[in-house]
Order: C-alpha cells, then sequence, then structure tokens
C-alpha cells in the first residue's frame, strides 16, 4: 500500500489484543519514513448495532470510550456531528479524548473557514472551554452500526440501533 502523504510503500505492523468489554481485537499499525502513520482495530466478533449516550460534566471527563472506525460521534449542545470517513481510526480514549479531537477540529475550520464559521467556531470553543472547566454539560453520543464502539460507564444509556 502507498502512503497517501508521499507515495511511498508503508510497512505494516499487526498484533492481536484481548480488550476488556470488547473482546479479541486485530491492531493494524501503518507507517511511513515521512512520519506518516495509521493506526485502525479490528474487531474479531460481531456485536449488535448500538448507541451509547452520556450526559458529560466535568467528572465524566475521565470516562473510557472506545470508538471504532465506523462509529458517529455526536455532541448536541455542540452541535456536533463526526461521521466516519475513508481515514476514520479506531481509538482507545476518554471523554475528554473526544472533545479535545472537536476541539483541534474546530480551531482548524476557524483558521480556514469563512467569517460565519469563524464565528460559529468561536462559539463552539467557548462551550468546550465551560464543559472542561466544570460550568456546563454535554450529551455525548457514540454510534455503531457494527456495535464496535461503546461508552464504559455504568452511567451511559444504552440503546439498540
Amino acid at each position: 500500500m502507498e502512503c497517501p502523504h508521499c507515495g511511498q510503500q508503508l510497512e505494516l505492523f499487526t498484533q492481536t489484543y484481548d480488550i476488556p468489554y470488547f473482546g479479541m481485537v486485530l491492531q493494524s499499525t501503518f507507517v511511513c519514513s515521512c512520519s506518516y502513520k495509521l493506526v485502525d482495530i479490528y474487531p474479531f466478533e460481531e456485536k449488535e448495532p448500538s448507541r451509547y449516550i452520556l450526559k458529560i460534566s466535568q467528572s465524566e471527563l475521565n470516562t473510557r470510550v472506545v470508538k471504532s472506525s465506523t462509529c458517529i460521534i455526536l455532541v448536541p449542545e455542540l452541535g456536533v456531528r463526526v461521521d466516519p470517513g475513508p481515514a476514520s481510526e479506531g481509538i482507545i480514549t476518554n471523554t475528554e479524548g473526544i472533545l479535545r479531537r472537536i476541539e483541534h477540529a474546530v480551531k482548524m475550520g476557524i483558521h480556514w473557514g469563512n467569517h460565519q464559521q469563524k464565528k460559529e467556531g468561536k462559539k463552539i470553543l467557548k462551550k468546550l472551554k465551560r464543559i472542561f472547566n466544570g460550568e456546563e454539560t454535554a450529551t455525548l453520543i457514540v454510534e455503531d452500526p457494527r456495535g464496535f464502539s461503546f461508552i464504559v460507564s455504568e452511567k451511559a444509556q444504552k440503546e439498540l440501533l
């Protein structure tokens, strides 16, 4: 496989893991000498399509989130929906990690966006700051049509899609 950045051949590394609550997965890592890297996880077993919903306050920022490459992330209070694309990666993080990725994407949008996009982006960043400071709450919704994504918390509501 060729590197999408420089065109050189990518090197592939694979490893299997038994992840609690998730089961056996294959992790594949593609790396290139130009520093390009793509990591993804592939579960060995099928799950039911599901949606997890968690009200995030400052005390839930460390709640574990498993996001597969087929996952949709929603934060309605921010007007944010993140759909999987061709470069979507599976990650294991926490709710703060998800929000920080959104923050990074919004900052990029502010940098490159038009006047209206910059204005909306700044509103989202202010709300994110209030969430991180414990002044506001938000809802994290993790939807996965393949059922590989979830929020590890007793407070999270699970629904079948």
